[in-house]
C-alpha cells in the first residue's frame, strides 16, 4: 500500500510539471524540506512570525503603540489574568519587541518601535523584493 501511494505521488509530480522523471523532482522537493527544517528558531524572521501568530500578543503590541502600561492595566483591558499577560509580555520582551522598566513594584512596558520597524523591513525584503 505504501509503495502505491509513493508511486501515485511520483506520477502526480511528473504530471503537475509535465516532466518525465517525478523521482528527481521528489528528491529536489525533499531537499527544500530540509532547508526549511534547518531554520533556526532564534532567526529574527522566524521569531517575529511566531510572536505575531498569537492574538493576545498582537493586541498587546497594538496597545503599546502609543502608551505605556503595567501588567495590571493590560490585564483589565484584555480581560485576562495577570500571569497570562506576563507570559505574553515575556515572549514579546524576549523577541525585543517591547521594553520594560520597574517603577516601584510595578513593571511598565512600551513598544520598541525601532525593532518592530527592523522586523517589518526584514519581512518586506524577504517577501516583496
Amino acid at each position: 500500500m505504501k509503495n502505491k501511494k509513493f508511486d501515485d505521488l511520483i506520477i502526480s509530480l511528473s504530471a503537475c510539471r509535465n516532466i518525465n522523471d517525478g523521482r528527481t523532482r521528489y528528491k529536489e522537493l525533499k531537499n527544500k524540506r530540509k532547508l526549511l527544517s534547518n531554520l533556526e528558531e532564534n532567526n529574527p524572521l522566524w521569531t517575529f512570525c511566531n510572536v505575531l501568530g498569537n492574538k493576545t500578543r498582537v493586541h498587546l503590541l497594538e496597545l503599546l503603540i502609543d502608551d505605556e502600561y503595567c501588567v495590571c492595566e493590560l490585564a483589565v483591558i484584555l480581560n485576562k489574568a495577570q500571569p497570562t499577560i506576563s507570559h505574553h509580555l515575556r515572549i514579546l520582551e524576549k523577541a525585543n519587541l517591547i521594553r520594560a522598566w520597574k517603577k516601584g513594584k510595578f513593571a511598565f512596558y512600551v513598544l520598541n518601535k525601532e525593532e518592530l520597524e527592523k522586523r517589518l523591513n526584514l519581512l518586506k525584503e524577504k517577501f516583496l523584493n
